[in-house]
């Protein structure tokens, strides 16, 4: 696996501007961000602030007399094709943030968990009472439309070396493509390319203006942003396509000044 680079963007830190918003150097990385839910195991979560979590997998072939097949990956190998555990299990993690193996799951990448466990090269994440199937990854052309960068803590203020998820594809304003309950949430890669994408998540339920620490205060369909004086929730939009009634799409700016565009969606945020 190569390494990683990214953590997932709890708070998006963003001062007002001429221009509209911008996202300044130095912003939150996600310490403090919500913890997810996990059929078994500890509670799944990103970043630097939530818990790792135990989720799904589908079984290996064994070796002869039943030990478990030769893996590259020690102690087994996260994405599928899975290597390293006995049939019947799968490679996960462990309610104590280690790669390890674990019973197998059944549920599909993107579809909901919890009561049942995902399967192969999923891990459950979401909120306490809601979750969905995220899937492991290696490399970009993994993950279809999205990027593989997200990381999961270690719920020690640090993340899980060499694990990563796919982002998600889905929609900031309405939440499209996450499970009810969730939020869409944007992220930025803390180093390297610093690419900004989109991440199911939990979601609270302050609404604009009011005070927030990380996205998983607002309510679905808003963000956790500065407006020059205090961190507070509002509503995320497509300057392309804005639905801010009364109010203005202002553009989300990046640290150079240009416009954030994630999947083809041009953020914006309502006031």
């Amino acid at each position: 696996m190569k390494t990683r680079i990214a953590l997932w963007v709890g708070l998006c830190c963003l001062a007002a501007c001429a221009e509209g918003f911008s996202v300044p150097t130095g912003g939150n990385d996600g310490t403090g961000a919500t913890g997810g839910v996990a059929a078994s195991g500890g509670a799944g979560g990103l970043g630097e602030g939530g818990g790792g979590g135990a989720d799904g997998g589908a079984p290996n072939q064994g070796g002869e007399g039943g030990a478990p097949p030769a893996c590259e990956d020690d102690p087994c190998k996260l994405v599928v094709p899975q290597c390293g555990c006995d049939p019947g299990d799968k490679c996960t993690i462990s309610g104590s943030a280690e790669i390890a193996c674990g019973p197998d799951g059944t549920e599909a990448i993107g579809a909901p968990c919890g009561a049942a466990d995902c399967a192969a090269g999923g891990i459950c994440l979401g909120s306490a009472t809601v979750g969905y199937c995220a899937q492991f990854c290696d490399e970009d052309s993994e993950c279809g439309a999205n990027i593989c960068t997200v990381q999961l803590n270690d719920g020690a203020g640090g993340t899980i070396p060499e694990v990563a998820l796919c982002s998600s594809n889905c929609d900031p304003s309405t939440a499209s493509g996450c499970p009810a309950g969730l939020g869409c949430v944007l992220g930025q890669e803390a180093t390297g390319l610093q690419r900004f994408f989109f991440m199911c998540f939990a979601a609270g339920n302050n609404l604009e203006g009011e005070a927030c620490t990380t996205a998983a205060d607002c309510a679905v369909g808003y963000g956790c942003y500065n407006n020059g004086t205090i961190d507070a929730c509002f509503k995320n939009c497509n300057v392309n396509t804005p639905a801010c009634g009364i109010q203005t799409c202002f553009a989300l700016n990046d640290q150079n000044m240009q416009p954030v565009f994630v999947n083809g969606y041009a953020l914006g945020v309502c006031q």
